[in-house]
């Protein structure tokens, strides 16, 4: 069943084309824009270009309407989150599932760069093979520290300068399905083009890895094409968030107390 469904994606590759009506409202970004906070986009979507780099900062929140994509065309688009403080591009649905909205497509010769970030509920209609991220053609692709889950369809690469993945989990989580008596919880890589994806250091869903043979075991996330993913997490990556120095006990926090009370102790200052 698996291995007929990407057979039969990878037969209407030639025709592949982004569907759907006129957009008439599309947020167009044609200059530098930074956004944060949270942030709705209709189904009409987005479309970033002229060279201009669209910046998601850390804790903002994008929610996507209903099929709703962000194009970006000779152009740039950078989620720039930090540890505990993810740039989220998430379904604007009160119950959100797989395919609630569309994708992240890059054209020409944007880049696309995530650090610290989460994209979830992707891979709607529109393309003849469902992705989320489908990088038709681009310059550097980087993908650090992120979550990349509970997508439908694939990260779907055509034709690309440079692709690197590290220290993300991608698959799904929260909804797997049953795949002839096995539980499956992946999603999909597929590369269709002649640049190898460096993806190390990643955790595809399953402490034994990526599934490489569709037709075979089924493990975590489906990877097909050129693609370096040894060595592999075996458990979800967890970025180590930055804090305030704490103490490791009352003893230690009356020590630091009397010791700081002794040295700043008012009596003494005009002693010799």
């Amino acid at each position: 069943m698996f291995k007929k469904i990407f057979i039969l994606s990878l037969a209407f590759l030639g025709c592949m084309a982004i569907a759907g009506a006129a957009r008439a409202e599309v947020i167009t970004i044609d200059t530098d824009t930074t956004w944060s906070g949270e942030i709705a986009v209709g189904s009409d979507g987005v479309v970033v270009s002229d060279g201009a780099t669209l910046t998601i900062k850390a804790d903002a929140v994008v929610k996507m309407g209903t099929g709703a994509s962000i194009i970006v065309n000779n152009a740039n688009l950078i989620l720039a989150g930090e540890a505990g403080k993810p740039a989220i591009i998430t379904s604007a649905a009160a119950d959100p599932s797989p395919g609630d909205w569309g994708h992240i497509m890059t054209a020409g010769t944007s880049t696309l760069s995530m650090n610290y970030a989460k994209i979830e509920y992707g891979g709607g209609g529109g393309l003849s093979i469902p992705a989320y991220l489908f990088i038709q053609q681009s310059g550097p692709v980087s993908i650090e520290n992120s979550d990349l889950l509970n997508n439908n369809g694939s990260i779907l690469v055509y034709q690309a300068l440079d692709i690197e993945i590290h220290n993300s989990n991608i698959y799904n989580p929260d909804f797997c399905q049953d795949m002839g008596g096995v539980e499956f919880c992946g999603s999909s890589i597929l590369n269709l083009s002649s640049t190898q994806i460096d993806a190390v250091n990643n955790y595809w869903g399953s402490n034994e890895g990526p599934t490489t043979d569709p037709a075979g075991d089924l493990k975590g996330t489906v990877i097909q094409g050129d693609i370096s993913y040894e060595p592999f997490l075996t458990q979800a990556y967890e970025p180590e968030i930055p804090g305030d120095p704490v103490c490791s006990s009352a003893d230690d926090f009356e020590t630091i107390v009397l010791t700081a009370a002794k040295e700043y102790d008012p009596s003494t200052w005009f002693n010799e």
